[in-house]
């Protein structure tokens, strides 16, 4: 619908489609930080070593936050008019793989278990953009990996519940 909204002032709106983004800073209810913030309380001690979490299975292409940001930047000034743009990797993960690199970092052990109040009735199984427009235009690309927005982001985590 705002895609349509937009299309009404062509002469000098664009479209900007962020895909899936985390990093530092991102509230708990989204799901990364929600493992960070579960990883960090268990390390402290203040919960059991139980990660509760909803559909692993689900493919998302993520970006980190920062990444997503210097996207919208370079758009900005040179997006043409009435077009719109993908920002994303191209590329999905399965939430598993991405809890898992997270799990790799914490400083106990710890075990999995699929809460069925985080699950979501209509779920989509994988949810990816191509961004070849908008590389294309602005030579933008991503240039903070996964690993390291899983670890900032746990860090944040960290710092926040101590």
């Amino acid at each position: 619908a705002m895609e349509a909204e937009a299309q009404g002032f062509g002469e000098f709106a664009f479209t900007a489609r962020a895909f899936a983004h985390t990093g530092p800073g991102q509230p708990s209810n989204f799901a990364i930080p929600a493992f960070a913030r579960q990883l960090a309380a268990i390390e402290r001690g203040e919960q059991p070593p139980k990660i509760l979490v909803g559909n692993l299975d689900a493919r998302r292409d993520i970006l980190d936050v920062r990444d997503v940001v210097q996207a919208y930047l370079r758009l900005m000034a040179l997006a043409e008019p009435g077009e719109a743009y993908n920002v994303a990797t191209g590329s999905p993960i399965t939430m598993r793989t991405l809890l898992d690199s997270l799990r790799s970092h914490c400083l106990t052990s710890t075990q999995v278990e699929v809460d069925p109040t985080r699950l979501r009735p209509a779920d989509i199984a994988c949810s990816s953009g191509d961004s070849l427009k908008l590389r294309t235009l602005t030579g933008w690309k991503p240039q903070i990996s996964l690993e390291t927005t899983l670890q900032d982001t746990l860090a944040c985590w960290r710092s926040e519940v101590s």
